[in-house]
């Protein structure tokens, strides 16, 4: 880890959770894009691009709630990433605009993922033997 991501705070990466399935985390794990975002990528405020660096600090203090650490905003936003329920975690310094994210998923998306699985193959059973009846 950097010394500029050191003083930043960034975020350590987390191992995929336990309750993920075993093909979630074997993907999760093999894939180097997941992973990357499992593990974490830097990002940046790019809100009035063209502006000087103050104007830019300006908005984006305006425009964000500040955390107890005022130069460090934390944030999380949660978004279906190819079917699945994911929670885009991160921070960003309010002094240089940058900072890193990394994707996790939503413990509580987990649930709902595997009763919709459940309900979904007891559906396609009830398909295949009312197609195997005719």
């Amino acid at each position: 880890m950097s010394s500029e991501n050191k003083a930043m705070g960034a975020i350590e990466a987390k191992p995929v959770p336990p309750s993920a399935s075993p093909l979630v985390q074997h993907l999760l794990n093999a894939d180097p894009f997941l992973a990357d975002l499992v593990s974490g990528l830097p990002v940046s405020f790019a809100g009035i691009p063209y502006a000087k660096e103050t104007e830019r600090q300006q908005n984006f203090i305006h425009s964000a709630q500040t955390a107890k650490r005022i130069h460090i905003l934390h944030f999380a936003s949660e978004f279906l990433f190819n079917g699945a329920s994911v929670r885009l975690r991160g921070h960003i310094s309010t002094r240089t605009l940058h900072g890193k994210v990394q994707v996790e998923l939503a413990p509580q998306s987990l649930i709902v993922q595997r009763q919709q699985s459940e309900r979904f193959g007891e559906r396609i059973a009830q398909l295949r033997t009312a197609a195997l009846r005719l």
